[in-house]
């Protein structure tokens, strides 16, 4: 799977990367990856203890990628195929949350 640059992707691969966003992490029981990609970062949260769990993907070959290599077997892990940007965020959990994620640049001011 190459990134495409129509969808501002460039997948997490540095393992030194993905353990500081972990680590900056504030303690959180529901959290929301936005852009998973090839889920580097994603195959780590899906392991820690949260009582939610949501990743969210645009392109449908991550979606695919992820199905067939990650995880999400818990009932509150999901996967989500859709736009961020379209989404109504207060229907993802019930309660406060968490982001974190590799956005792509050109939408990162319009999720924030």
């Amino acid at each position: 799977m190459k990134p495409k640059k129509h969808l501002g992707q460039h997948f997490l691969k540095d393992e030194v990367s993905i353990q500081k966003m972990i680590g900056a992490l504030t303690p959180c029981q529901y959290l929301l990856e936005i852009g998973p990609g090839k889920g580097a970062l994603t195959k780590h949260l899906l392991k820690q203890d949260r009582l939610g769990f949501q990743a969210v993907d645009l392109d449908d070959q991550a979606i695919s990628y992820l199905q067939n290599h990650v995880p999400f077997q818990k009932a509150d892990h999901k996967l989500i195929h859709a736009n961020i940007l379209a989404l109504d965020w207060t229907q993802l959990f019930p309660h406060s949350f968490s982001i974190i994620g590799s956005l792509p640049y050109y939408i990162s001011s319009s999720i924030f």
